[in-house]
């Protein structure tokens, strides 16, 4: 019996656990604090893309040739920026920013691939309504009368937002216009809106109309009614237009149109996500046509393939475009925040011409 019990005793004892080896701890402890070190190695480079501005060294200076075998042009850019409403002027801020700082690193001329040299971009603006839509009640005149106070606090609001983006007083204009009232159901008249901007493209020789797309970003039907009115313009000019593109060394207005984009592409880094993809493009670009001319201007005979424009805000420009934003005090309700706040335009705007 007392063997028996010696030895079911000396069975119950467990032999020791081996303990893991000094250098494995210390190998799995280095893992765990490399982890952190791997993320800013890989986060800082990106993250600092948010401080990094992005534009064409010369917009809107490239002339679309005809075909392959033309030789390509350079122009100074005159720009007519066309929007509907005050406060539409927010949306291209990161265009408009650029364009306005362009040469203040003292390269106000430069030349393109040996072809001589492009003036700094010279812009106005026209906004096309007071932006005075409200739902009216009462008789006639009081009906007028409240349209008018409100045409008088936009336009207020929209010089304050020019004010803070930098366009001078007299480069900048806002028409009142009856047939071209701010409404959020009714699109506009083409060949009322090609009477207002003709002018303007005949007194300030402007050779390149920027706006917004068929989509008109936000869907607004003013918005997508722009380019209709212009491409109308363009293609079935007035005899004062027509007669004025008959001039020697008139250059035809070129239009381009803000690409709308996709909810799921807007975001707070959607810059980022940009500046990667602008990389990428160009690589692919490269490595299909090694030839810089190529690269600029086609990737074949009868090929003509000018790249998107591009701006891209960093974080300074950012903030300015909120700045401007906030002088429409009477539109800061929360979905214009979140709209503004989520939305790529505020810092990303990407320019498609159109070929009428």
């Amino acid at each position: 019996m007392g063997k028996n019990s010696k030895s079911s005793s000396n069975s119950s004892k467990t032999a020791p656990q081996a303990s893991p080896p000094a250098g494995s701890a210390r190998a799995t402890n280095d893992s765990i604090l490399s982890i952190p070190l791997i993320l800013i190695f890989i986060l800082v480079p990106i993250l600092s893309l948010l401080w990094t501005p992005e534009a064409p060294p010369r917009p809107f200076a490239l002339l679309r040739p005809k075909s392959a075998q033309d030789t390509p042009k350079l122009i100074t850019p005159r720009i007519l920026l066309v929007t509907a409403h005050p406060d539409d002027e927010v949306i291209f801020a990161p265009t408009v920013l650029a364009l306005l700082s362009a040469g203040d690193d003292g390269k106000a001329k430069a030349g393109y691939a040996g072809g001589g040299a492009v003036e700094k971009p010279v812009l106005w603006s026209v906004c096309l309504s007071m932006g005075d839509y409200g739902d009216d009640d009462g008789d006639e005149s009081a009906m007028v009368s409240a349209r008018e106070k409100r045409g008088d606090v936009r336009e207020a609001e929209w010089e304050k937002s020019w004010d803070v983006l930098g366009l001078k007083e007299e480069m900048r204009y806002i028409l009142d216009v009856p047939t071209l009232r701010d409404n959020i159901s009714a699109e506009w008249d083409p060949q009322e809106i090609a009477n207002q901007v003709e002018p303007f493209i005949i007194k300030k020789s402007i050779n390149t109309i920027l706006t917004f797309d068929h989509s008109g970003v936000t869907n607004h039907p003013n918005h997508r009614s722009l380019p209709h009115g212009i491409e109308h313009m363009l293609t079935s000019p007035s005899p004062s237009l027509a007669a004025y593109l008959r001039k020697p060394g008139t250059i035809a207005p070129r239009l381009f149109t803000l690409k709308t984009v996709p909810w799921y592409q807007h975001g707070t880094l959607s810059p980022v996500f940009t500046h990667l993809s602008l990389g990428a493009r160009m690589l692919l670009r490269m490595a299909r046509s090694p030839s810089p001319s190529q690269n600029s201007m086609g990737t074949g005979p009868g090929m003509i393939d000018i790249p998107n424009t591009i701006f891209i805000s960093d974080i300074k420009r950012y903030i300015r475009a909120w700045r401007a934003l906030l002088q429409h005090r009477t539109q800061m309700g929360p979905r214009m925040i979140a709209l503004a706040a989520w939305g790529k335009y505020v810092w990303v705007n990407e320019w498609v011409e159109s070929v009428l």
